[in-house]
């Protein structure tokens, strides 16, 4: 049995105080299998974003223990955080989050400068990603000139050009419209065997691409089942 990729143990997460205290993630439990894709569903406000904040480092439990890759996060302080994000997480977004001055093939390239790697390696790996994503035929395009659709595909691309251990993909498909948002679930899911995938999204429909399923509703998990992924 694989490790998992990331491990949860009574986790909690609180904003605000007093009246205006917002309990986001109420004593959380979970793990999730390397190599698979987990669906994260609930309405607003139920703590979907705040769990994949949590697990990709982007934010610190204020209870519990929290373990990705190998790496217990709630002890990182917030320069060891930051390396762990660059190594080891992949992020895509609702809005893209590209660099609008950046062609295609630059925005995939980014990441990879930021670690270190040469230009020429940057590059050839950004390049066997946009085949990948098929957009070879627009890398010198600026995000402005690109669909949604196309955009969300280079923001993939830049999300496994540093080769992450897990994607984390927060509402990938909420700016798309259903046939196009549909063909960026079949690629994120497509991934997995290389990369863990969690995506969170109010769509259960998406619930078809998973392996798991995890329901929030208020900060708590109020299901957790299989998914309708093909074995």
């Amino acid at each position: 049995m694989s490790q998992p990729i990331f491990e949860m143990h009574g986790v909690s997460k609180r904003y605000g105080v007093g009246v205006t205290r917002v309990e986001a993630l109420d004593n959380i439990d979970l793990d999730a299998d390397a190599g698979g894709v987990m669906v994260v569903v609930g309405p607003s406000g139920s703590g979907k974003s705040t769990l994949l904040h949590l697990v990709g480092g982007m934010d610190r439990p204020d209870a519990g223990e929290l373990f990705v890759a190998g790496e217990a996060l709630h002890t990182l302080n917030t320069a060891a955080l930051t390396l762990f994000r660059r190594h080891k997480i992949g992020f895509v977004f609702q809005a893209y989050n590209l660099m609008p001055n950046l062609t295609a093939l630059e925005n995939v390239m980014l990441p990879a400068e930021f670690l270190g790697l040469s230009s020429k390696e940057a590059r050839r790996r950004a390049w066997v990603l946009l085949e990948r994503v098929a957009l070879t035929a627009r890398p010198e395009h600026r995000p402005g000139q690109l669909s949604g659709g196309e955009q969300q595909r280079v923001a993939i691309a830049r999300a496994l050009v540093n080769r992450p251990a897990l994607v984390i993909a927060d509402e990938p498909t909420g700016n798309l419209d259903s046939k196009t948002g549909a063909a960026i679930i079949e690629l994120l899911t497509s991934l997995t065997g290389e990369q863990s995938v969690i995506i969170a999204t109010h769509d259960e429909r998406i619930a078809t691409a998973a392996d798991r399923v995890i329901h929030l509703v208020d900060g708590r998990i109020e299901r957790d089942e299989a998914g309708g992924r093909p074995r």
